[in-house]
């Protein structure tokens, strides 16, 4: 028995030296993190815009209507427009968004409408490692970047005053995430929310007005963060949609917004959203490199062109329709917007064949004026 016991004290030895030797000579295993499945949001949403008056005198009318773009956080599928006139569709290669275009001749003043119809499937964004960055454009695509959403737009000025403000704002800090978290700090936690009624030249997205005047609405304070990116030399741009309201499964969105990008070489863009971490001072971590799935994103970018091009100056945000009468500006139609939370998307899948987009006459075919 005491032979016995001895024999099993040398084992238990004998495998515990193997056992320290594996654990020193063994590379240690890299630390995991923590897979969190994104959200995803699915709904329908159905815009409905009404042009009237129409003048009897007008002998060439242009429309355009903003369709959802597509990438790797938001599918469009099973696009339906009606409209009186045949539609025909393009893309703006810098804003990501598409154009339907429409045009009519004379119509002796008859009203008209058109309804815009489609499915739209969003997935929660949470991007919180930077681990990749590096400090300069690695690749041509890269530069192409600095060159292109470095460069000052009409109401995103870039000057010696935003110059100075952003590099107080960033005093200490050198690497590009840390410098656009101080300056996404700075105005989450000092601009004032006031309505256009409040503060004339509020709601344009006028960068360089709001961060002088640290007051201005949700339009503002995306172009603001962008704007004192843009004056550090850092990529960055704006993204105009709609966010859906929480808590509600149908309802109108009356009011479009926009949130910003900026972009970390090494990584990519990066989303914030200033204006929803203000409302909820609890989320203001999430909002920067984080963006949830009760939103529809529309286009990229300001000074927008159309296509094909409208006649009058760039457009400062391509969110609604917008339409010229023999090649001059006319009012804002009326436009109702309303979506409704599905749990799943019809024709995701369509058979061979098929296509998710189309549109219909809902009045006579018309003379359509050919565009000068």
């Amino acid at each position: 028995m005491k032979r016995n016991r001895m024999r099993w004290a040398a084992a238990t030895l004998a495998l515990a030296a193997c056992s320290a030797f594996a654990a020193e000579t063994t590379p240690p295993k890299a630390p995991t993190q923590a897979q969190v499945t994104p959200k995803v949001g699915m709904f329908t949403v159905t815009s409905l815009s009404v042009f009237n008056p129409i003048p009897k005198q007008l002998q060439l009318m242009d429309f355009w209507f903003p369709m959802p773009f597509e990438d790797d956080h938001q599918k469009i599928y099973q696009r339906f427009i009606s409209a009186p006139y045949n539609i025909e569709t393009a893309e703006l290669p810098e804003s990501l968004g598409v154009v339907n275009y429409m045009k009519g001749g004379p119509r002796g003043g008859l009203p008209l409408q058109v309804r815009v119809t489609f499915h739209v499937e969003r997935f929660e964004l949470v991007r919180t490692d930077y681990s990749k960055a590096v400090d300069k454009p690695a690749t041509e695509q890269e530069k192409q970047i600095h060159e292109r959403w470095t460069r000052p737009e009409t109401l995103v000025v870039v000057d010696k005053e935003m110059k100075a403000i952003a590099s107080k704002i960033v005093s200490g800090k050198k690497k590009t995430v840390e410098r656009a978290r101080a300056i996404y700090d700075h105005l989450v936690a000092g601009v004032q929310r006031v309505t256009p009624y409040e503060l004339q030249g509020a709601g344009y997205g006028n960068a360089k007005f709001t961060v002088m005047q640290m007051k201005g609405n949700d339009m503002d304070m995306a172009p603001a963060f962008v704007g004192l990116c843009r004056a550090l030399g850092i990529p960055a741009r704006t993204v105009i949609g709609y966010k859906i309201p929480p808590g509600l499964a149908q309802g109108g969105l009356a009011d479009y917004n926009s949130w910003a990008e900026f972009y970390l070489d090494g990584v990519g863009w990066v989303p914030t959203d200033p204006s929803e971490a203000r409302k909820s001072p609890s989320k203001r971590a999430y909002y920067f490199g984080g963006l949830d799935e009760r939103r529809v994103a529309i286009s990229i970018g300001r000074d927008i062109m159309l296509v094909p091009p409208q006649a009058d100056r760039p457009l400062n945000f391509w969110v609604k329709p917008y339409w010229e009468g023999d090649q001059k500006p006319m009012p804002d139609p009326y436009v109702e917007t309303s979506f409704i939370q599905i749990d799943e998307i019809p024709g995701k899948n369509p058979p061979a064949g098929t296509t998710s987009s189309s549109y219909e006459a809902t009045e006579p075919s018309r003379p359509a004026a050919s565009r000068r």
